[in-house]
């Protein structure tokens, strides 16, 4: 795609957009900003069919290309962090934890700079 259409690029566009590929599989129910007693999980994916051997969720960041600092990649990663560990708690979630997947995802422009399954 032209650097144009990333103009203006933000965390919510970053998420419309991997909802919009994730949506596509027929083996999980994909959710945007799903609400949680603790927040609202950025991408939620719930199978759809118990062969499906997990579930997963999914945090994004998002740090725009000109304001990429190391220290500012660490203090995402400790954001997501600290969400998906609020998250866990929660009911739905507490009782998949052995089927769950946890992940975060930093962007840094159009890059995905960081990625990280959380056990």
């Amino acid at each position: 795609m032209d650097n144009r259409i990333f103009m203006g690029l933000d965390e919510k566009y970053i998420k419309a957009i991997m909802y919009s590929y994730l949506v596509l599989t027929p083996y999980a129910m994909v959710k945007m900003e799903y609400p949680v007693e603790n927040g609202y999980i950025d991408i939620a994916m719930f199978k759809r069919y118990e062969e499906v051997p997990y579930e997963a969720i999914i945090e994004v960041k998002y740090i725009k290309q000109k304001e990429y600092t190391e220290e500012k990649l660490k203090m995402k990663i400790k954001q997501a962090k600290e969400q998906i560990e609020k998250y866990k708690k929660s009911y739905e979630l507490n009782t998949k934890n052995e089927t769950m997947k946890k992940y975060i995802i930093v962007f840094v422009g159009k890059e995905a700079k960081y990625i990280e399954e959380i056990k």
